[in-house]
């Protein structure tokens, strides 16, 4: 049998040599005439394909590497001794690579192990750690068709919908965890309160993706034979087929003491206030933690909340502030939440959503002038605002009463009225206001604006439970600033799960490299 000499290859003589040819081409005077828009594109293709060359040569000759010791030991306690080539292929940021030199050691009715891919903790999938983190960020912020156009621009990647949306799903399971190990960031000593604040919004979800009563009632009316012709509104499309979002924030602030003066001058619609004096310097919310879920009950949101505070401050040397917009089951959760911990908290139910109800119960009352419209408002939101709620709720009612206003006439007053007796006890405001607590939700509204509404809601679209879910958790690691700790985060414990808890003690062996080893060419 005729024996044929295998070639060695210097480590990286490729991807020099696609160097030199990339710069005899920027040198050549062909290129004289070139817009630089024309220059740019000839580095970007052929420099990263000399990148791809440079790290899969660098790959190749680290696979090179072996355990000093012959055998390798799994957690399930069998050794293996039987070493052969595994090449796997890697999809990175420069393209795909193939890793020719990839050891992987086996034995009889065992899983094979490969002590290259612990070193280098390498992914379980065929994207690499880079490729999955910049779906990630792409997908936090745009569609995944964009996300696939972006990718292929900016990298060498390249993936199917589908595919992006599995890899977004797999790099946010680590969401709690993370938040469960993460202490807050530190606060100056003058951020005396603790706030809390939770509220729910509303996305187009998939049939399959919606609670058990929402999907029977959207398969009804999908059942149900409509009349021709009817005209089609914004809101017949979404009707029953929306999943709530529970939307939740956490921070620390300062205390800041107002008047009730000092409200109304910020309420645009409202004027017959002094605007001459200085506004105060409003300070700002720190250590914000904002989330989404909309897997998670509110009950469970809730309680998260309140873990969160309870890192935060364990000793409860803070005061517990909790914001809400007086929906009856939320406060049933937090009341009840606080009891189960004996806890003492402050409830506070946003001053903007009482304002509204207010307006409602204006435009009944004095529907043509909008003058003293305005007037009444501000007499009536003074009175809200000294914790005088029900004195405002006697007073509309009285003048409904005197007006002899029909019953559905006067629905928005008693509305109104019925609103601010019930919800008395959480509408001190005048004590609120001398505490220097906060009043009004801005920081829940915003939070379900950008993590929900920016991106979820756009035009079309319609969410499945475990995309929807990861897109959430991204864009909260986004806005709370943690992105880049999560992913440290997240690549450990891949390491974990991946590797080390395949071998034995969790310890893969150590690799060394073979002094007599060479990259080969490969065909």
């Amino acid at each position: 049998m005729e024996a044929h000499a295998i070639p060695e290859v210097k480590p990286f003589s490729r991807a020099a040599a696609g160097f030199a040819e990339l710069a005899r081409k920027l040198g050549d005077a062909s290129l004289d005439a070139a817009h630089h828009g024309k220059v740019e594109e000839l580095i970007w293709a052929e420099g990263l394909e000399t990148l791809r060359l440079l790290y899969e040569d660098h790959m190749n000759m680290r696979a090179l590497s072996m355990p000093q010791e012959p055998e390798v030991t799994g957690s399930d306690g069998k050794t293996r001794t039987h070493k052969r080539d595994m090449p796997r292929k890697q999809m990175s940021r420069f393209g795909t690579i193939t890793i020719h030199h990839r050891k992987g050691f086996r034995a009889r009715d065992a899983d094979a192990l490969s002590p290259f891919d612990a070193q280098l903790n390498m992914p379980s999938g065929l994207s690499s750690h880079g490729v999955r983190r910049r779906v990630a960020e792409l997908a936090s912020m745009s569609s995944f068709d964009t996300v696939g156009t972006e990718l292929s621009k900016t990298t060498g990647a390249s993936a199917g919908k589908r595919q992006l949306e599995e890899t977004t799903h797999e790099v946010s399971l680590d969401f709690d965890a993370f938040y469960e190990a993460k202490q807050a960031e530190p606060v100056t000593a003058s951020a005396t309160l603790l706030v809390s604040s939770v509220d729910a919004t509303g996305i187009a979800m998939r049939p399959e993706a919606l609670r058990e009563a929402t999907r029977r009632a959207h398969e009804a009316q999908a059942a149900k034979p409509e009349r021709w012709p009817k005209p089609k509104r914004a809101g017949d499309m979404r009707k029953n087929g929306m999943r709530m979002v529970a939307v939740s924030a956490v921070y620390e602030v300062e205390p800041y003491v107002r008047q009730a003066q000092d409200i109304l001058r910020d309420l645009r619609p409202v004027r017959g206030v002094d605007e001459t004096e200085p506004k105060k310097r409003r300070p700002k919310p720190q250590a914000k933690r904002v989330s989404a879920s909309v897997i998670k009950p509110m009950e469970t949101v809730v309680r998260e909340n309140f873990d969160d505070m309870q890192r935060r401050d364990p000793a409860h040397e803070k005061r517990w502030v909790v914001l809400v917009d007086g929906a009856e089951h939320q406060l049933d959760l937090i009341e009840t939440e606080a009891k189960r911990r004996s806890i003492a908290i402050t409830i506070v139910i946003d001053f903007i959503h009482v304002a509204q109800y207010v307006w409602g119960a204006a435009k009944a009352l004095v529907p043509d002038d909008e003058v003293r419209r305005r007037e009444w408002v501000l007499e009536k939101l003074t009175l809200v605002l000294w914790g005088q709620s029900s004195t405002a709720a006697a007073a509309m009612r009285r003048s409904a009463t005197m007006r002899r206003m029909a019953p559905s006439d006067r629905q928005a007053v008693d509305d109104c009225a019925d609103y601010l007796l019930k919800y008395n006890a959480y509408l001190a405001y005048d004590a609120a206001l001398r505490d220097g607590l906060p009043i009004t939700s801005g920081v829940i509204e915003g939070a379900c604006r950008h993590l929900c509404k920016d991106r979820l809601d756009i035009t079309g679209a319609r969410w499945g439970l475990d995309t929807a879910e990861a897109v959430l958790r991204l864009r909260a690691l986004v806005s709370n600033g943690d992105i880049d700790d999560y992913f440290d985060f997240h690549e450990h414990l891949e390491l974990e799960r991946n590797h080390l808890s395949r071998y034995a003690d969790a310890k893969p062996p150590t690799l060394v490299r073979s002094p007599g080893a060479k990259l080969r060419v490969v065909t």
